[in-house]
């Protein structure tokens, strides 16, 4: 799966800068105040941009480290896809949402709803149902 543009972004300034605050920043440039947190833990709940960062890293020392390869980003695992389900289940993962205000649009991180955490529910267990299938043959 394929990076968001946000997720990009936030890769490419954490590799470049390592600073979270300025990451969050270029990932989400109308992000409301005191949300900077919530978007941080948003976007590193996802196991495929810490793998990115890791490789980005591997690969801007790679000529100082010669003997390190620089490692592919591997594809999310089944483990990888239930837990951030169950993030979403449980109420964890905060989405972003835009809302309007006086100095214009502006991004807040707000709790799952209702619908979100019942189609949560729903491929977790398709994917359950697919990887017992799986197993099965």
């Amino acid at each position: 799966m394929a990076l968001s543009s946000q997720e990009a972004a936030f890769v490419k300034s954490m590799i470049l800068q390592g600073n979270k605050r300025w990451a969050v920043r270029a990932a989400f440039p109308k992000l409301e105040d005191g949300f900077q947190e919530s978007a941080y833990n948003y976007i590193m709940q996802n196991p495929e941009v810490q793998r990115h960062i890791d490789a980005g890293v591997f690969y801007m020392f790679r000529s100082i480290v010669r003997h390190i390869t620089v490692p592919e980003p591997k594809p999310l695992t089944y483990e990888d896809k239930c837990n951030m389900l169950r993030l979403i289940i449980n109420g964890e993962r905060e989405k972003p949402q835009y809302i309007v205000t006086s100095a214009g649009l502006r991004m807040i991180f707000v709790e799952p709803s209702e619908e979100d955490v019942a189609d949560a529910k729903q491929m977790l267990r398709e994917l359950t149902e697919a990887q017992e299938l799986q197993w099965m043959m």
